[in-house]
């Protein structure tokens, strides 16, 4: 059997299964979030080419084998139960295509169990083993892409990151997805026959292992050492009846190695072992739990079948606990607290809840059923990986949300292990395909090229639109940003509201203060009236996204502010929702008051901030506006350093990626004398695209009148270094703290 085809199936299909296994390296695009929704696209393309190809050749023999096999009647069961909670749930739209963010919608889970069936039913069953050692292979390089960037950016304040992202756009991604192949590296360094086999195989374990260990993701690196006790404590008990001194060499020293590496590594300052064990009830911790209270009192609401997939933000908001924002995380339920057996409950009900215990009991009944009737050591080791795998995966499950990558990593992990469990495949080794299936696969592969065309690539072409219109508006590039917009809207996608949700209202607003600056007044009420219908059509696809609303209403106070006969429908709008929203009166209250001070109402907008900021409950960002506010209207400079120190404290939220506050926010602590808190928000700043030579010089100055000359002169270095084209002003500047 050839090494190339994985599958018992035409080249064709096997050239696109290839394609799909390497996507976690090919494929990282300019797209808005490429790790997520830009892979993901891709995989739906290449699975649709895959499904056609494969069609031609594939056995309705193997279909009605799995058929007998409860895995797959638990997985659809649970798509149907699934698609059932999504029609009668909150919003089908978007349980049926998932926000760009996540994209775990029902076009995601269908996909996945489509690349299941196919997989099952076509993987060469003497080459599972290949298809998880390519699976290895990647994932390793995946990790040690990572490391070499880390490594390579760890003397440069440009490019630093001190946890381990990768190609992966997260440190918890990244360690979720390397999870589901660290221990089959182990297994085949162990069982591999080449010398040359387990020298490499031992080296991407520990690869893997670093990698892990250096996202500094408590979740995955709980599941990681879980995983290894499982797998070490088994491997000693199956080993101990035939022993093997050079394999028991080899595991001591490759888990030594790892160990000794990982522990260096967390030991290190100024993150590390800190950050894994600090678990005290506050700040993420405390959000969490905040969080699971808000969610479990909306899954007593709907408890049958739930509010339907990615409907989780609508639940969480309904029972919204302001306490949360005193730990600085105001973020929704999908930046801060996803657990797979909340996401259940809340989405699919307690049927959802009860179909997961099935999916867990069944893989873990296949595991030790297979592990149980295996005689040799190396299949007994097998089975103990994919239990060791499955354990870790279950456990990291607890703390994120699945992506792409690892759906399909993990589907296809579990697909190997129905295929080796069984003892033979699922497929005749002779076969061939009569007129009817002939005429079936042409039909399926022409709906396949109208899908790709009609849906997939317009999307994904809006991802890099929308990822070239936020770097445009960055840049204060404004028309440009503006015919990417345009493109989007005029592009057919199901995405496209998701697309528009994640920065439109932003752009629109800067855009209209900037032309009512330079007094171009017609062409600012367009803009804002264009951008009021498109939101609206957004309040329209969800009307229970407050986010939408409150940007709707920021925009009718300035169209307010330019057209008085209207009325102050903006404050009238503002009003409804701190009514409707008492719960989030406080972020309200917030917005309110930037919108009236974006337009001159500076008195009026303290009001409102100083209502927010002294709430029981509040976050750090109406602390900063409410500074910000203070400065302009001439107020007592202590009031205004108090409520910037308040505000740095607790945490900035969306003043975070705001460059003209911070700028501003950095020399009012400048002149205050306060150049700790000035740091620190510079530091914030530098981060921003694009990266502008200034902010850096200004960040090393900083530093110099901290008594930090050492790191100051190390920064003024990296300027000289990055930005070759700097000022005369720039480069003495920066030439006069190197020492």
């Amino acid at each position: 059997m050839s090494f190339f085809k994985l599958l018992h199936s035409n080249g064709l299909a096997n050239l696109f299964f290839w394609l799909i296994l390497l996507t976690p390296v090919l494929f990282a695009y300019n797209t808005i979030y490429a790790s997520i929704f830009g892979r993901g696209i891709w995989f739906f393309i290449l699975l649709a080419l895959l499904l056609s190809a494969s069609l031609f050749t594939m056995q309705f023999h193997a279909i009605k084998q799995l058929f007998r096999h409860p895995i797959f009647w638990i997985i659809l069961g649970w798509l149907a139960l699934s698609t059932v909670s999504a029609v009668l749930g909150e919003n089908f739209f978007v349980s049926f295509w998932g926000p760009v963010g996540r994209l775990g919608g029902l076009i995601t889970m269908i996909n996945v169990f489509l690349l299941f069936v196919l997989a099952v039913t076509q993987i060469q069953y003497r080459g599972v083993g290949n298809v998880l050692r390519i699976m290895t292979h990647v994932s390793s390089i995946v990790a040690l892409y990572g490391i070499i960037q880390f490594l390579r950016n760890i003397n440069s304040d440009f490019l630093f990151n001190e946890r381990l992202v990768s190609s992966l756009g997260n440190p918890l991604f990244l360690g979720s997805f390397l999870l589901l192949t660290v221990f089959f590296a182990l297994y085949f360094a162990l069982t591999s026959h080449s010398r040359w086999a387990k020298i490499l195989f031992g080296t991407e374990f520990i690869v893997l292992f670093s990698a892990i260990v250096m996202t500094i993701s408590r979740g995955p690196n709980i599941a990681l050492c879980l995983g290894l006790i499982v797998f070490i404590v088994g491997g000693v008990i199956i080993l101990s009846r035939k022993w093997q001194t050079a394999v028991l060499r080899l595991l001591a020293v490759a888990v030594g190695l790892a160990l000794i590496g990982g522990t260096g590594y967390l030991l290190r300052e100024p993150l590390g072992i800190e950050r894994l064990f600090n678990y005290s009830m506050t700040g993420s911790i405390q959000s969490r739990l905040i969080t699971y209270e808000a969610l479990w009192k909306s899954v007593l609401e709907r408890p049958l079948l739930g509010y339907g997939l990615e409907n989780v933000n609508l639940a969480h908001d309904l029972n919204y606990n302001p306490i949360r924002e005193q730990s600085g995380y105001k973020e929704s339920f999908t930046s801060r607290a996803h657990n797979v057996f909340i996401d259940q409950l809340t989405t699919n009900g307690f049927a959802g809840g009860v179909f997961l215990l099935f999916f867990i009991g069944a893989v873990g009944w296949l595991i030790v059923g297979w592990f149980r009737r295996s005689k040799k050591i190396r299949a007994k080791l097998s089975a103990l990986t994919f239990m060791a795998t499955a354990i870790a995966y279950f456990v990291q499950d607890l703390t994120l949300f699945e992506t792409p990558m690892v759906y399909i990593y993990g589907i296809l992990i579990l697909a190997c292990l129905v295929v080796v469990s069984r003892r033979q495949p699922f497929y005749l080794e002779h076969y061939k395909a009569k007129w009817p299936q002939l005429m079936l696969a042409s039909t399926v592969s022409v709906a396949a090229i109208i899908l790709i065309l009609n849906v997939y690539q317009p999307a994904y072409a809006n991802g890099v639109r929308l990822n070239r219109a936020m770097l445009a508006q960055s840049a204060q590039n404004y028309d440009y940003a503006a015919q990417q917009y345009k493109g989007i809207e005029e592009s057919p996608s199901p995405w496209n509201h998701f697309f528009f949700r994640k920065s439109y209202a932003g752009f629109v607003t800067e855009q209209a203060l900037r032309l009512i600056y330079n007094n171009e007044i017609e062409s600012a009420k367009e803009i804002l009236l264009d951008g009021v219908a498109a939101i609206n059509k957004l309040a329209d696809r969800e009307p229970s996204q407050i986010q939408i609303k409150l940007a709707a209403a920021y925009m009718e106070v300035i169209l307010d502010s330019i057209d008085p006969s209207r009325g102050n429908l903006g404050d009238k709008l503002f009003e409804e929702l701190v009514d409707k929203y008492p719960n989030r009166r406080t972020t309200v209250k917030a917005m309110w008051g930037t919108a009236l001070f974006s337009i001159g109402r500076d008195w009026e907008a303290l009001s409102h901030l100083k209502d927010a900021t002294l709430a029981k409950y509040v976050s750090g960002e109406p602390h900063f506006w409410y500074a910000v506010i203070n400065d302009d209207v001439g107020g007592d400079d202590n009031i205004t350093l108090q409520h910037l120190q308040i505000a740095i404290k607790k945490g900035l939220g969306d003043v975070a990626t705001n460059s003209s506050a911070l700028q501003f926010a950095v020399k009012f602590l400048v002149e205050s004398g306060d150049f700790e808190d000035a740091i620190i928000l510079q530091e914030k700043l530098v981060k921003l695209p694009p990266k502008v030579a200034k902010h850096y010089i200004g960040l090393a100055v900083l530093y110099k009148s901290a008594g930090k000359s050492e790191k100051a002169s190390q920064l003024a270095r990296e300027v000289l270094k990055q930005f070759p084209n700097l000022t005369s002003e720039e480069r003495e500047a920066a030439q006069s703290m190197i020492h």
